[in-house]
């Protein structure tokens, strides 16, 4: 019966059909908005400034999901389906201040105050290319990570340097 089957790998049927009839292939992610992960570390949600996740539930380029969930997943369908391109979704609208230990830590450091909590506060602009240059960081990150493992690659992030970026 079905329950005996083995399980399909539509990926893996997807890039055996691309490459026979010669179209590339290119593999979609959602970058920096990931339900199950937010719902398993709630430490990588962008925070806004009570604390509480914004409603879109991004998270955090400075926090640990980068490091420990994406660029390992990116690795293994690198590995394993060898795709032409990657279309990384769900990233530059994302961008907000974001109040978590880890842009708290990192802003206190590289700035030596405090954090902003306003627009009224003479650092704020300071505060908000933080973020910026966070998520460049990001990017540049993600772009020469999977470069490495496959120098052909086409990368995309959506958004990215259109008028959504901040």
């Amino acid at each position: 019966g079905l329950a005996d089957e083995p399980a399909l790998d539509l990926l893996a049927a997807y890039r055996e059909i691309t490459r026979e009839l010669g179209i590339r292939f290119v593999l979609g992610y959602s970058g920096l908005i990931d339900y199950l992960a937010a719902d398993a570390h709630g430490g990588w949600l962008r925070l806004n400034s009570n604390y509480a996740p914004y409603p879109n539930r991004a998270l955090c380029p400075n926090a640990g999901y980068v490091d420990e969930l994406m660029l390992p997943q990116l690795d293994e369908l690198l590995a394993r389906y060898e795709p032409d391109g990657l279309w990384v979704d769900a990233e530059s609208w994302t961008v907000s201040p974001c109040y978590c230990q880890s842009c708290e830590s990192e802003y206190q450091m590289l700035s030596e105050r405090g954090l902003p909590w306003d627009r009224t506060d003479a650092h704020w602009g300071d505060w908000l290319q933080f973020h910026r240059d966070s998520f460049q960081r990001y990017l540049v990150k993600v772009g020469r990570f999977t470069h490495d493992r496959q120098p052909d690659l086409v990368y995309a992030s959506s958004g990215s340097f259109s008028t959504h970026q901040p």
